[in-house]
């Protein structure tokens, strides 16, 4: 009896030492706690980028000043109290000799002289300046104020006719002409097209003829014989 309980006792020890071994190693091979889940990222905020104002148009200088018109050819200005009356002809001794609406070389000129021009003189201002009439073109002359350094001196044999009708004449200012702009080009006839309405005349259908009517013959009576008595 001793000997099945010394037995039993041994074989329970046996089962608790196993037990907890098995209980030991159960938690060793146990896997470690899942980390928790990472926080996430701490939100960024991001400030609005400051808006560039839009540039700002420069404001366009505008010039105050009003754009002197175009001088016209024989509008001369006239000195009373400072003229000299002048006569007889000039040649143009200078190329390209500017001619003004007045005595300034700042102005407007309103023509050029080649050299050998002749021109008439009309008066002068000082030494500087000559008011002269000059060929605008065929047969024609203007007045106009030239510097005296221009011309020569007075030439007695040239008349104030020849000075019109020299074939030399001033180049106006401004004055080329326009390129001559290209005729039209002429265009196509359309082609005439049948009208049949208008073109085509009905043809005459000649009315069907009609037969004669039948002329009814109407029987005569016959005539009934009398019986013989």
């Amino acid at each position: 009896m001793k000997q099945a309980i010394d037995k039993w006792t041994m074989t329970a020890s046996c089962v608790l030492v196993l037990g907890a071994l098995l209980a030991c190693k159960k938690k060793t091979d146990e896997p470690a706690p899942v980390a928790s889940a990472a926080a996430p990222p701490p939100a960024v905020s991001i400030a609005p980028l400051p808006v560039a104002a839009a540039p700002t148009a420069a404001p366009v200088a505008v010039d105050a000043a009003v754009a002197a018109p175009a001088p016209v050819l024989g509008d001369v200005k006239r000195f009373p109290d400072k003229e000299k009356p002048a006569t007889g002809a000039v040649k143009v001794t200078l190329d390209n000799s500017l001619v003004y609406n007045e005595p300034d070389d700042k102005t407007p000129s309103v023509a050029s002289l080649t050299k050998d021009i002749f021109v008439e003189r009309l008066a002068t201002i000082g030494t500087d300046w000559i008011l002269v009439d000059f060929p605008s073109g065929v047969g024609k002359l203007s007045p106009g104020w030239i510097e005296s350094k221009s011309v020569g001196a007075q030439v007695a044999a040239v008349s104030t006719a020849k000075v019109a009708a020299q074939t030399t004449t001033a180049t106006l200012a401004g004055s080329a002409k326009p390129a001559a702009s290209a005729a039209p080009a002429t265009s196509a006839k359309p082609a005439t097209t049948a009208v049949a309405a208008a073109a085509a005349k009905p043809s005459a259908t000649a009315p069907a003829a009609t037969a004669p009517p039948v002329a009814t013959v109407k029987p005569k009576p016959q005539m009934i014989a009398r019986p013989k008595n």
